[in-house]
């Protein structure tokens, strides 16, 4: 350089020159005033660190303000984990009155079907033992509906779809059967709890001894 104060700031070469230079070695290069130059970049500064302050504060809100969102955030979970539970621990309540209240129309139902199983079965080991022990003690096979089950015209279902017989007490068999037995036997019969006996006590109790 020529020792002459730096006035020209060159573009094309990035750096301050002076005028003697400006006019010789920089002929032909887009050159300014160096005051220009200062000034404009001045402006520039300027306004890029206006930009970084407002970028600042806001990061520095964000900073400020993230406990108090966090904490927002974890209390709006809460309430609304809560309400879930809440929601599910009442249609659990409402599951579990369902279950019991079918569980124990179940059980009805089972109860009265198993009752009445019951009972078909006893009606049928009762005809069976009564028509056994009374045909022993008749020793012959009497007419009307007990003389075709016993001689095997009709089946036990048939029998029963017929007649339909009350099975207890006895004088309603009696009845039914409409057998004309020995006075003995009759009294047997009607002195006889067909429901109290079983099929293992009822053959050493019939027919009585005598006939």
């Amino acid at each position: 350089c020529t020792g002459e104060p730096l006035k020209v700031f060159c573009y094309d070469d990035s750096k301050p020159i002076c005028l003697v230079c400006a006019k010789q070695e920089h002929s032909g290069h887009k050159t300014e005033l160096l005051r220009d130059f200062c000034a404009k970049e001045r402006v520039k500064l300027e306004n890029k660190k206006v930009r970084v302050d407002t970028l600042l504060h806001e990061l520095t809100s964000l900073y400020e303000d993230a406990p108090r969102k966090a904490s927002k955030l974890h209390t709006q979970v809460d309430v609304a984990v809560s309400s879930i539970i809440a929601t599910l621990n009442a249609r659990r309540k409402i599951l579990h009155a369902d279950i019991r209240r079918r569980n124990s129309t179940l059980i009805k139902m089972l109860d009265t079907e198993l009752t009445t199983r019951k009972e078909s079965l006893q009606k049928l080991e009762s005809v069976g033992l009564i028509l056994r022990l009374l045909s022993a003690g008749c020793g012959v096979a009497p007419d009307g509906a007990i003389g075709d089950l016993l001689r095997g015209t009709v089946t036990y279902d048939e029998f029963l779809a017929l007649n339909d017989p009350e099975l207890t007490p006895a004088p309603n068999i009696q009845q039914l059967l409409k057998l004309n037995l020995p006075l003995k036997m009759r009294d047997e019969v009607l002195r006889f709890d067909w429901t109290a006996e079983t099929k293992e006590v009822m053959p050493l109790v019939y027919p009585p001894k005598g006939f």
